[in-house]
C-alpha cells in the first residue's frame, strides 16, 4: 500500500461520484481533504442563478471566497503532500493564487476531460509540478504550448466488481450515458432496431428535465423509438456494474472530441460485460479490437454487430472474458492514482516511498 499521504483533492462532485476518486485515495490509506471545484452556475439554486446572470455578484463571491478560504486554510492547517486537481480549478483560484499555492505545496493535475476544453487555462496549468492527461494525443497538444505531461487513462472505479455468479443476461443492449447529440442520433437508430427485433434495450442517464413536463414531451416527439428505452435517472456506478453484468451487448458511443478511450472502456470490461465500442483512434497499449471489445464504424456496422453477437453467443463471452482478464486490477482507478502520486509526489519527497499494489 505504502506511506500514507496528506492529500487536498479539488475536483467536481459530478467527477468524484462518477470516479470515486477521494473514496480511493483514502481506501489506499491517504488522508484526505475534499475541496468542491464546483462552478457557481453548476451548484447554486435557481434563484442565486438568475441573479448572478443579471449582474448581482453577491452569492458567487460568496461561494468562490468560501472554496478559497478552504484551500489556503487547509494549506497552513493541514500541510499537505500535495494538491490534487481533477481539472484545473481556474473559476476557483486566481493565477496569483495558483502560484501562491504552487510555492507552499506540490500541484498535480491529472485531466479527465480533453484538455482541448482547457486550453484558456494555460498559465494555469504551468503552474502545476505535474500534469496528467487521459487521451495520449493531449501530451502533443500541451507540449505544443511547452507544457510537459504524461498519458495516464481514466479507468474504472472501485464499484466495477464482478459478481462472484455470473448473472441472467436479460438485457440485449444497454448504454448509460449523457445525451451528447452523437449519441441521441446513434440511440435512436439503435432502438428502432430495438422494436423492430422485439430486443430489451435500456439507456441509463439524465435524458430531460422531469420539472418540466413538456420537457418530456419534447424529447419523446424528437427521438420516439429512444424514448421509450430511457431510464431517466442518474444511475450510480454500482448500479451501472449489475447493469452491464445483466447484458449482452453494453454500448460505448464515446464524446465526438475525444480519441482515446473514456472510464466506460475500462467499467464494462471491469465486470466481464461485453463492450461494443466506437473506433477510436488510439487504444491503451496491448489492448486489441475484436480480442478484448468489438468497435463499430458506422451506424449500419454497429446493427450488423448488434444481430451478429446477439446469436453468437461463445463468441460475444469470448471476447468479454479476454477483456475482463487484460483490464481488471491493471486498469483501475486506483492503479492510476497509485502510479501518479508515486511519479509526481513520493518520488520528490525523500520521506515518502510508496510500494505498488
Amino acid at each position: 500500500m505504502g506511506e500514507a499521504m496528506r492529500i487536498i483533492c479539488g475536483i467536481s462532485a459530478r467527477n468524484d461520484a462518477i470516479l470515486r476518486i477521494t473514496d480511493t485515495l483514502r481506501h489506499l490509506g491517504h488522508e484526505v481533504a475534499l475541496v468542491s471545484t464546483d462552478d457557481f452556475q453548476d451548484d447554486c439554486p435557481y434563484v442565486w442563478k438568475k441573479l448572478d446572470e443579471f449582474g448581482f455578484h453577491y452569492k458567487r463571491n460568496q461561494y468562490i471566497g468560501e472554496r478559497k478560504r478552504k484551500i489556503f486554510s487547509l494549506l497552513d492547517s493541514f500541510r499537505p503532500d500535495c494538491i490534487l486537481f481533477i481539472n484545473i480549478a481556474k473559476h476557483i483560484l486566481s493565477l496569483q493564487e495558483m502560484q501562491q499555492a504552487a510555492k507552499k505545496t506540490r500541484i498535480v493535475t491529472w485531466f479527465v476531460d480533453s484538455v482541448a476544453k482547457h486550453l484558456d487555462e494555460l498559465d494555469y496549468i504551468r503552474c502545476c509540478h505535474s500534469v496528467y492527461v487521459f487521451e495520449r494525443s493531449d501530451v502533443n497538444v500541451l507540449q505544443a504550448h511547452g507544457i510537459q505531461s504524461s498519458y495516464c487513462p481514466v479507468g474504472y472505479n472501485c464499484d466495477y466488481v464482478r459478481a462472484a455468479e455470473r448473472p441472467k443476461e436479460d438485457i440485449d443492449i444497454a448504454f448509460v450515458g449523457s445525451p451528447f447529440r452523437n449519441r441521441l442520433q446513434i440511440l435512436e437508430q439503435v432502438a428502432e432496431y430495438a422494436d423492430d427485433h422485439a430486443l430489451e434495450m435500456q439507456v441509463h442517464g439524465i435524458y430531460y428535465d422531469r420539472r418540466y413536463f413538456w420537457k418530456k414531451f419534447f424529447f419523446r416527439r424528437k427521438y420516439p423509438h429512444l424514448a421509450r428505452k430511457v431510464v431517466n435517472r442518474y444511475l450510480a456506478s454500482s448500479e451501472a456494474a449489475s447493469l452491464y453484468q445483466r447484458t449482452k451487448i453494453c454500448l460505448n458511443i464515446h464524446a465526438v472530441q475525444h480519441r482515446g478511450m473514456n472510464p466506460r472502456s475500462f467499467e464494462i470490461l471491469a465486470v466481464g460485460g461485453f463492450e461494443l465500442m466506437d473506433r477510436r483512434d488510439d487504444y491503451v497499449d496491448g489492448m486489441f479490437p475484436g480480442k478484448h471489445f468489438e468497435i463499430y464504424g458506422s451506424t449500419e456496422e454497429l446493427l450488423g454487430k448488434i444481430a451478429f453477437y446477439l446469436q453468437e453467443n461463445e463468441e460475444r463471452r469470448r471476447i468479454a472474458e479476454a477483456g475482463y482478464a487484460f483490464t481488471v486490477g491493471k486498469m483501475s482507478i486506483a492503479k492510476g492514482l497509485e502510479r501518479i502520486l508515486q511519479e509526481s509526489v513520493a518520488s520528490a519527497l525523500p520521506d515518502k516511498k510508496l510500494s505498488g499494489a
